[in-house]
């Protein structure tokens, strides 16, 4: 109902050309699934037109994540399928043992973009650090992969976004990330708006999720695209609609992408029953041996073998 109310639609466009690109583009070795969740807390901060995300809304945000998340893990590890957790950098932290950003105050913000920094840590500011949350999904036996999402959510693609601003948070966030993920090797770009790739590439990282929905290749500069995939909502498509999708990517041998905030998600209930059925037809067709659920550093593994 609410994506009825909010797009006029119960189909939305971006499902239908997501369908398209699943039966147009040429066919993989097999089918593959990821889900990827950009992982922000309170770190959803963004431009928004002229102005930036209110403090409240991202509060708002950060405690929807954080009731939500261990719905999302539990679910995954009950139909065993391995997600990819794209973490702004900083709430990997337990404290602000960081080192200094550089001043950035682009025309649209009031203030400094990292005054928001609390700089404190967990115990105290639980919406900004959430090593907790990041060591729950390391101890799973699923095999859920760590990429990065930045150091703090800042949008690498925006006109203002300096090259010293930019190799900050690329560097940074694979510094800290590294520690938690040795084979640390994926970026996914805040507001999917790619940049800066001989920064990525020269930091250490090989994947980015791309801004568009293109075959897994290699750019121009050696590193590895992964298609955009689709949004991952209940305000942008029904569970039945994204099992259509993974019953297309099936048919077609293609891989399968969605990806979601799980702000977007009223709660822990609202997600599991959300989810469920989409993750059943997952695990169903793994079963009969259809598809394979994997994360994107695994997925691009297997492409590359060939």
């Amino acid at each position: 109902m609410r994506r009825v109310v909010l797009t006029g639609s119960r189909s939305t466009r971006d499902l239908n050309r997501y369908l398209e690109h699943l039966r147009t583009s040429g066919a993989y070795d097999k089918a593959y699934f990821n889900l990827t969740v950009d992982f922000e807390l309170g770190w959803s901060i963004a431009r928004r037109a002229d102005g930036a995300t209110s403090l409240r809304r991202s509060l708002r945000r950060s405690r929807r994540a954080r009731e939500t998340f261990p719905a999302l893990l539990e679910l995954s590890e009950e139909f065993g399928i391995p997600l990819t957790i794209a973490c702004v950098a900083h709430l990997a932290l337990r404290d602000c043992s960081h080192n200094l950003p550089p001043r950035f105050q682009p025309s649209w913000s009031r203030d400094d973009w990292y005054a928001v920094d609390p700089k404190l840590d967990l115990d105290r500011a639980r919406h900004y650090y959430g090593l907790d949350l990041v060591t729950m999904a390391m101890k799973s036996d699923v095999g859920h992969e760590i990429a990065s999402h930045g150091f703090s959510h800042v949008d690498l693609g925006d006109a203002e976004t300096t090259q010293e601003v930019a190799q900050f948070e690329i560097r940074e966030s694979y510094r800290i990330l590294k520690a938690i993920e040795p084979e640390l090797s994926t970026f996914v770009f805040p507001k999917n708006h790619s940049s800066y790739l001989d920064l990525l590439h020269g930091a250490g990282y090989a994947i980015y999720r791309g801004d568009a929905n293109l075959p897994i290749a290699r750019d121009g500069i050696g590193l590895w695209r992964f298609p955009l995939g689709l949004w991952f909502a209940p305000i942008a498509a029904s569970p039945r609609e994204y099992t259509l999708a993974v019953a297309e990517g099936v048919k077609r041998r293609q891989v399968v992408n969605f990806y979601c905030h799980l702000y977007e998600f009223a709660g822990a209930r609202e997600l599991t029953r959300f989810a469920r059925p989409v993750f059943r037809a997952v695990a169903e067709s793994r079963d009969r041996g259809e598809i394979t659920p994997a994360t994107m550093r695994t997925i691009v593994h297997a492409v590359a073998r060939g």
